[in-house]
């Protein structure tokens, strides 16, 4: 009876340590991944540093705003015919993607293409540049990181009107509307590769100057 007990004894002993030691694995494997969550948290927030494929993922970008300065707008008539021009300077946003300009007088003829050149600003909006574009990056986890993209671009590119364009049958005074798609212009950039510096991606000449170049060399192709 003796030895019975005593081994009875052993038994339960073993049964607490082999539950004490699972639990004590699974806080471990928390903590862990607590510290793990905690330390990526940070390095998306240091100071210069940047977002790797395997920290995110680019889920959507949010445009606050897309601020631009154009000029000299050739309204392009469909079989070669003149075009309509409108040489005023436009600081204009573009965030909302499509454009109106009123009151232009037309010719008849089929319009659906526009070339326009940008300008660089003087305003203290535009401060030397001609397209200042902010907004968010979201990532995959939903993280809204800021960015502000600015260029000094100076070239002519050609731009769709809404709708495939119009048609004008006689002299007229009409409204067009032009198709500004900012998101398609930053499609291109890929914030996965953008150096963060204080929490913020800035793309300029300075700062992420690569990501700008391909931003810039594309403009051309919208």
């Amino acid at each position: 009876m003796k030895t019975k007990s005593n081994n009875n004894f052993i038994i339960t002993v073993m049964i607490v340590l082999l539950v004490f030691v699972s639990i004590t694995g699974c806080q471990n494997s928390d903590s862990n991944s607590s510290t793990l969550e905690e330390k990526l948290d940070s390095v998306l927030h240091e100071p210069g540093s940047m977002l790797s494929d395997d920290q995110s993922f680019a889920k959507a970008l949010d445009i606050t705003s897309a601020i631009i300065n154009i000029s000299d707008l050739h309204i392009k008539e469909d079989l070669g015919n003149d075009d309509v021009i409108l040489q005023d300077s436009y600081t204009i946003d573009v965030s909302n993607r499509i454009v109106s300009f009123d009151q232009i007088e037309m010719f008849p003829g089929t319009y659906k293409k526009v070339d326009l050149t940008f300008r660089t600003g003087d305003s203290p909006t535009l401060n030397g540049y001609s397209i200042i574009i902010t907004g968010h990056y979201v990532t995959a986890n939903g993280r809204a990181i800021p960015f502000t993209l600015k260029s000094d671009y100076t070239k002519q590119i050609q731009l769709p009107l809404e709708n495939n364009g119009v048609t004008i049958n006689e002299n007229s005074m009409v409204s067009i509307s032009i198709v500004f798609d900012a998101n398609e212009w930053l499609s291109v950039v890929d914030f996965a590769d953008a150096h963060i510096t204080n929490g913020e991606i800035v793309i300029d000449n300075k700062n992420n100057a690569s990501l700008l170049n391909v931003f810039e060399a594309n403009l051309p192709s919208y």
